[in-house]
């Protein structure tokens, strides 16, 4: 065996991959099997089929990481029972759920209606399998009620037959709660990802509800184009939330803050498509995020994509984040300078009152010209101001060439990194047809 497993990696992963289904390589992985010529790539691939101790040794070594969606979920969850040493090397799992096409049924068979059945008497004892199975709202048999059983019973069952699970990728297609089996448990848990699929408008991040109870170790939730139904179980081991696409109104921002005692890192991204949903104005999300003023640490949020920002006035920028205990943070210029505010005319005074002391790393997303003075004056106080600074990056920045030398010669003598990046083609393209 040490043979075996002296192989390169990504030779083992193409070959696990090719004898398990399930498998699939990370983001990013190169294989390097496609530079082999044909007549060793074939002897490699029969070797792959034939050979039973490869495939019992190099399955299990990468068995970490599994994709499931639709019909393949049930061939996933056979797997892991025929197999359950495979269940404790999984790590990670994504899985979607399925929308079958227009006019088409997802079709369970009758072996694996069985096998489901089993699956779900094994681990909820005592359960009644219409109370388990059965969904009124689908109007139609069991046998062709793929959609409704497999969304309500899968995730649960993988979490039974995978008890080392530490990080979760679920594509959801509607506003379905995630149910859990009595016996459905992920003890170790440490990272939910809960993704909108195209096409749809969004996702509550309510729904998956029951997993975060069922999570005692979780540490880490992202979303994905989601919105808030209803409150969040409090969960005190959260220190990460990093939503994008997202949009959230100030009682969600609220409720967001109270719900996870221990936030240190909020990330909130509204995305470009969420214009009529912002609510919530700059003011109001740096209320909310007064609450969590003795945790928080780190905050990015990208706010004014929306054109609701367009009517705010000087009184609604975020004037709260100067009072927090930030280390960094990353902002838009019209969450501190409101399009309606005369503030940008105030030169030499704007982020020298707006930023807490303790901050680390600044980031400021969308320069204009008017901030030059002030964040020249930012450059020569920050020593003093705030001893803490080391890093400022300034995104999609539209001042000159000349000014910007001139900003990176004075935070460099302040032994400051300080980068600049220019707005695109297409940027420049929508801030000049917004105007």
């Amino acid at each position: 065996m040490p043979g075996l497993l002296g192989l390169p990696k990504e030779l083992l992963a193409d070959i696990c991959s090719r004898l398990c289904p399930h498998c699939f390589q990370p983001v990013g992985f190169s294989c390097h099997l496609d530079k082999l010529k044909p007549l060793r790539r074939a002897l490699l691939l029969n070797l792959m089929l034939s050979c039973k101790t490869m495939r019992d040794v190099a399955r299990p070594f990468l068995y970490h990481s599994v994709a499931a969606q639709g019909l393949d979920t049930v061939s996933l969850l056979r797997t892991l029972a025929q197999t359950p040493e495979l269940g404790f090397n999984i790590k990670e799992i994504t899985t979607e759920t399925s929308n079958p096409p227009r006019g088409q049924k997802l079709k369970l068979d009758d072996h694996s209606l069985k096998f489901l059945q089993g699956l779900i008497k094994r681990f909820s004892p005592g359960a009644r399998r219409q109370s388990v199975i059965v969904f009124p709202r689908w109007h139609c048999e069991i046998k062709h009620a793929f959609p409704a059983i497999l969304e309500s019973v899968q995730f649960s069952l993988l979490a039974c037959l995978t008890p080392n699970l530490e990080s979760m990728e679920v594509s959801l297609h509607r506003d379905n709660e995630l149910s859990f089996l009595p016996l459905g448990r992920l003890h170790r848990l440490e990272q939910l990802t809960l993704i909108t699929q195209k096409g749809e408008l969004s996702t509550s991040l309510s729904s998956a509800n029951k997993i975060i109870r069922e999570a005692p170790s979780l540490h880490t939730i992202n979303g994905d184009g989601v919105h808030l139904e209803r409150r969040l179980p409090i969960h005190r081991n959260v220190r990460t939330l990093c939503l994008k696409s997202s949009y959230f109104s100030r009682l969600d921002f609220k409720s967001i803050m109270r719900t996870f005692p221990k936030l240190e890192s909020f990330t909130y991204n509204t995305g470009p498509v969420m214009d009529v949903f912002i609510k919530a104005t700059p003011f109001q999300v740096g209320e909310a995020l007064m609450i969590r003023r003795d945790t928080l640490r780190h905050f990015c949020g990208i706010l004014a994509y929306s054109g609701f920002y367009d009517t705010l006035e000087a009184y609604d920028s975020m004037a709260s984040l100067r009072r927090m205990k930030l280390e960094s943070l990353t902002i838009d210029i019209e969450s501190i300078i409101p399009p309606n505010s005369d503030l940008q005319f105030e030169y030499g005074t704007l982020f020298l009152d707006f930023l807490p002391r303790t901050i680390q790393e600044f980031c400021l997303y969308g320069v204009l010209a008017s901030v030059y003075p002030d964040l020249l004056k930012l450059a020569v106080e920050a020593p003093t101001r705030f001893p803490n600074l080391h890093k400022v990056d300034f995104l999609r920045s539209y001042l000159q060439s000349e000014w910007t030398v001139l900003l990176e010669a004075g935070f460099n003598k302040a032994n400051i990194t300080c980068s600049f990046q220019q707005p695109s083609f297409i940027e420049k393209a929508v801030d000049g047809a917004s105007r």
